[in-house]
């Protein structure tokens, strides 16, 4: 299973990965690929996005058409949208509006509305797959970005100073070691009692790990 964000949400990549048999979990905005109804009418997402509300969450079979296919048939999938709850929906909203400021622009209506949902396409078929697992699996990716982004801004990760590729192998090793040592004695410092045996300090561990 592909799990990736808008930027993959694109008919040529979608096809790429069912080709080579696996199945795709992909958000999509409004300007990713095109979709269709079963019956091959386009699907206008702005008209669709006007005939939700908050408490209905759609499951909606769509095709995805591939552009110059030589005669190779859409591709099957599903397109799920739910909103995200009226706290979630402001904040959306006003990183819309501020997104378009910065170009010197006004967030469209549609733009707008679409902030307030979470859009995913997929392959999977209902019955492998519900809408609440989909939805969890994708978070579980965010959760993944996040994680790579602390280890970037907190131990440097993408600061290497190699550029053979076993060099760096062993960089991002160490590198990985010493988050996982740290992550390990954090969490026993922050489950034990104060007055607790004294443990090594992270500090330390980190310092050796450093070395390795």
């Amino acid at each position: 299973l592909f799990v990736g964000d808008r930027y993959y949400a694109k008919a040529g990549q979608l096809s790429h990965v069912v080709e080579h048999g696996g199945d795709f979990l992909v958000r999509r905005g409004l300007t990713s690929c095109r979709l269709q109804y079963p019956d091959g009418r386009a699907l206008d997402m702005g008209a669709l996005l006007k005939t939700l509300t908050p408490d209905r969450t759609l499951d909606l079979p769509v095709l995805v058409p591939l552009s110059g296919a030589g005669g190779r048939a859409p591709l099957a999938a599903r397109l799920i949208i739910r909103h995200i709850g009226e706290e979630g929906a402001a904040k959306a909203r006003r990183r819309a509006r501020r997104k378009a400021a910065k170009n010197g622009q006004t967030a469209s209506d549609k733009r707008l509305k679409a902030a307030e949902y979470i859009m995913l396409l997929t392959s999977l078929p209902a019955e492998q797959a519900s809408i609440d697992h989909l939805l969890g699996v994708y978070r579980l990716r965010w959760q993944i970005e996040l994680a790579f982004k602390r280890l970037k801004s907190l131990m440097g990760l993408n600061d290497l100073l190699a550029k053979d590729p076993k060099l760096v192998r062993s960089c991002l090793y160490a590198k990985l070691i010493l988050a996982l040592i740290t992550e390990d004695i954090t969490s026993e410092v922050l489950d034990s009692f104060p007055s607790a045996p004294a443990r090594p300090s992270a500090v330390n561990l980190a310092a050796a790990a450093a070395h390795l």
